[in-house]
């Protein structure tokens, strides 16, 4: 497990993401936090020796630190973003068919943790701003990135192949397969229509909640009947996210 843990709930617990399994959403309106927040679990990841992180970034920033280490690993902006992307999902998901193939063979329901981190690394697929990558491509390209997106979504897990989604707004068109995510990290939304488009059984108190919180603050929800907890990511300048990223991305490039 990662030394790191920075994501702090309102009783003062750490929120034991694990970098290695299920699938993440960080979701909220600019200015909410998410950033932070996505920064805080990239830090992590970074620091898992068992976990590659490969990723999209059509800004360009987020990735960049990743991208130095390891450049065939994301896709940071570019006239040709949407070729790219879909070479980058294809490779990760000819990848999940082989573990897949292998897991059959050896009659296993899951990549056990005890393989990890030598020569085989869960993978951590960062899709930040994902609705404007959506909006960079073509169509056509558009269809490839959900399709291949989705079959991460729905059979990954069990080849270690995780997705973290990075949205402003929660959206039908966006969020498909959404019902696969595990971890969500939830910061300020619009209205109820946006909580219930990630919480279907949202109460009042909850959409309350949601739909009035501060700067830097969130709700975190695990897929099951745990309640969801308030928490609070520390503010971290970008210059210090890069620097933990480059000194702690320990595992060798995704794709050589």
């Amino acid at each position: 497990m990662t030394s790191y843990q920075a994501v702090l709930s309102e009783h003062g617990h750490w929120i034991g993401w694990d970098a290695t399994s299920g699938h993440a959403l960080v979701t909220g309106q600019t200015g909410s936090g998410k950033s932070a927040s996505l920064y805080d679990l990239l830090c992590i990841a970074s620091h898992d020796p068992q976990t590659q992180v490969v990723g999209i970034d059509p800004s360009g920033v987020t990735g960049a630190p990743f991208a130095r280490v390891h450049p065939r690993d994301w896709v940071v902006g570019g006239a040709d973003i949407g070729v790219q992307a879909i070479e980058l999902l294809e490779a990760v998901v000819a990848e999940m068919d082989r573990r897949t193939r292998a897991l059959g063979r050896m009659d296993l329901d899951k990549l056990p943790d005890h393989l990890l981190g030598r020569k085989l690394f869960a993978i951590r697929v960062v899709l930040e701003e994902y609705t404007a990558l959506l909006s960079a491509v073509s169509r056509k390209q558009k269809d490839e990135i959900t399709t291949l997106v989705g079959r991460i979504l729905r059979e990954g897990r069990k080849a270690r192949i995780n997705v973290l989604t990075v949205v402003q707004r929660p959206e039908a068109a966006v969020l498909h397969d959404r019902g696969q995510y595990q971890d969500l990290f939830l910061h300020l939304l619009e209205n109820r229509t946006s909580v219930e488009m990630v919480l279907n059984d949202a109460d009042e108190e909850v959409v309350k909640m949601l739909t009035t919180l501060s700067p830097g603050e969130g709700g975190y929800k695990r897929i099951g009947p745990k309640p969801i907890a308030r928490f609070r990511s520390p503010l971290m300048e970008f210059s210090e996210y890069s620097a933990r990223v480059k000194n702690f991305l320990r595992t060798p490039p995704f794709r050589k």
